[in-house]
């Protein structure tokens, strides 16, 4: 995998993740989480600039390391784990 590609997938996902939690009121008969909406938006926006322009990283055609595979791995598990458990405590 390309490191644009890398990068574009990672902020992708935060924007699956962050769209998720803005509409997850509307189940409950709420409305729409604008910070999450916005949150998400501004991830599908660097999601994109990474893989039209990818300017900033130094040589986007090398494949990535390793360890970012295993970075996005802990920060994802994070991620999910920390919304899992406020689910679970605040219902």
């Amino acid at each position: 995998m390309q490191r644009r590609s890398f990068f574009g997938l990672v902020w992708a996902s935060l924007t699956v993740l962050f769209g998720l939690l803005a509409v997850r009121p509307v189940f409950d008969g709420g409305a729409v989480d604008l910070g999450y909406g916005a949150t998400a938006v501004v991830n599908g926006g660097i999601a994109g600039l990474y893989w039209l322009y990818s300017e900033p990283i130094a040589d986007p055609d090398q494949p990535a390391p390793r360890r970012w595979f295993e970075l996005a791995g802990i920060v994802l598990t994070t991620l999910v784990g920390s919304y899992l458990l406020l689910y679970v405590t605040l219902g």
